[in-house]
């Protein structure tokens, strides 16, 4: 009797174990076609990245607003930081870059490096970091909410901005504690991204939250040709 319910046992718990590696594998596929078609579809996109230290207080805040259309996309950046903040609009048009900065009416072709001392933080806003998501080796599965998937990044020390959060915090070794978590809300209707949340706790009591919300625009607002 014992050894049947053994076997029983093991059977019932292969048979959940398959079930939930497919229903993850499904999962990862389509979340992965849910980002490139978010990518290929007008929207607007609000973000914040926030660095804090070991006593919780910020060390850096930035906030994102923009307006995405296929390969083209405008944003707002507003970088406060200790001592210093730093504003401006960029734009992408294909592989080139633009920025205007404040009290300035024209638009000038730029580089990441060149945004990058401007201490703007453009390389990880909201819509190059879903495209990191799609590029990078992830593993995504299901949650208990409803339409809400977790991914898990890989190799733990490659997120994008870790750069800057070890330049902020002036420590060369600068490693996240645990593998990134990041949580995706997906719309059902449209199939395309609601949200995305992420928390990293680094090494020295260092973290960082992330933030980035996405509507879906009615028409076709063309980021690439806005003035």
């Amino acid at each position: 009797m014992r050894r049947t319910l053994t076997i029983c046992t093991i059977f019932l718990f292969l048979t959940l174990m398959t079930a939930c590696n497919v229903a993850n594998e499904e999962a990862g596929e389509a979340v992965k076609y849910i980002i490139s078609k978010t990518l290929e579809q007008p929207s607007s996109w609000h973000g914040s990245f926030i660095v804090r230290n070991e006593g919780g207080g910020s060390l850096i805040h930035t906030t994102y607003n923009g307006v995405h259309n296929d390969d083209g996309y405008r944003v707002a950046i507003d970088t406060q930081g200790m001592g210093f903040d730093s504003q401006a609009d960029v734009k992408k048009e294909g592989d080139s870059l633009y920025v205007k900065l404040p009290n300035s009416a024209n638009w000038q072709k730029t580089t990441s490096q060149d945004l990058k001392m401007l201490g703007l933080g453009f390389t990880y806003n909201p819509i190059e970091f879903v495209k990191f998501l799609q590029d990078f080796d992830v593993h995504i599965s299901t949650t208990h909410a409803k339409n809400v998937y977790k991914i898990l990044v890989q190799a733990k020390g490659e997120m994008p901005f870790t750069p800057t959060v070890a330049a902020i915090t002036g420590t060369d070794q600068l490693l996240p504690l645990d593998v990134p978590e990041i949580y995706v809300e997906v719309n059902p209707e449209n199939q395309t991204l609601r949200s995305l949340v992420m928390g990293v706790n680094y090494t020295g009591g260092i973290s960082v939250s992330y933030e980035a919300q996405i509507t879906k625009e009615r028409g076709n607002n063309n980021a690439e040709n806005s003035n």
